[in-house]
């Protein structure tokens, strides 16, 4: 992964236009759209849905720095997870707790396998 290609992940929100007449990511439909089209971009990247929300939240470019450290590439490893930003440690077990409670499953939750207390602002029940 190299810079250029975190520059055409991004694109997706550029399609939006932006004037003084109109601002398109004020538009639900519009800006939703191009956010699904950026998660799915990041996943193409990324290969793994915890890392495409991760990058969402804290950057493409520092996902990938951080997990080139490591022979892993995936959310789950916690050296790796712990050197991501406090609000994406939390972000990204909030999502996916949300997406299991909104299928359905009220008492679903989602966590890496690490032990530390970065849940502990998410409403994440133990």
């Amino acid at each position: 992964m190299n810079g250029s290609e975190h520059v055409f992940v991004s694109q997706a929100f550029t399609n939006l236009q932006v004037s003084p007449e109109l601002d398109e990511r004020l538009d639900i439909q519009k800006s939703t759209r191009a956010a699904s089209r950026y998660l799915r971009e990041l996943y193409s990247e990324f290969g793994d849905w915890p890392l495409a929300l991760a990058a969402y939240n804290a950057g493409a470019d520092r996902v990938a720095a951080t997990f080139t450290r490591t022979t892993r590439r995936d959310f789950d490893y916690s050296g790796a997870f712990l050197r991501l930003p406090i609000e994406t440690q939390r972000y990204v077990p909030a999502v996916l707790t949300a997406i299991e409670v909104i299928k359905g499953r009220n008492q679903a939750t989602w966590r890496p396998a690490i032990s530390t207390n970065v849940y502990a602002t998410t409403g994440v029940k133990d």
